[in-house]
């Protein structure tokens, strides 16, 4: 596996993370939206994003994400 991604953070208040694989198999067809079954499986499988607010507890040095949207 070859894990990547972007994780962004607003000065408003605001998250969003994407993960991915960069060498999963590529669907035979360019476009997405016509992927076999089989493709969308495996690539859902291997790839996550979600959005949402978040918070600084500086004190424990931790941020909470809160989820609003993910798949």
């Amino acid at each position: 596996n070859s894990p990547y991604g972007l994780l962004i953070y607003t000065k408003s208040g605001y998250m969003s993370a994407q993960l991915g694989n960069l060498n999963r198999v590529k669907f035979e067809n360019p476009d997405y939206r016509f992927g076999k079954p089989n493709e969308i499986i495996e690539a859902f499988k291997q790839y996550i994003a979600y959005t949402g607010k978040y918070e600084v507890n500086e004190s424990k040095n931790f941020i909470v994400h809160k989820v609003k949207m993910s798949m």
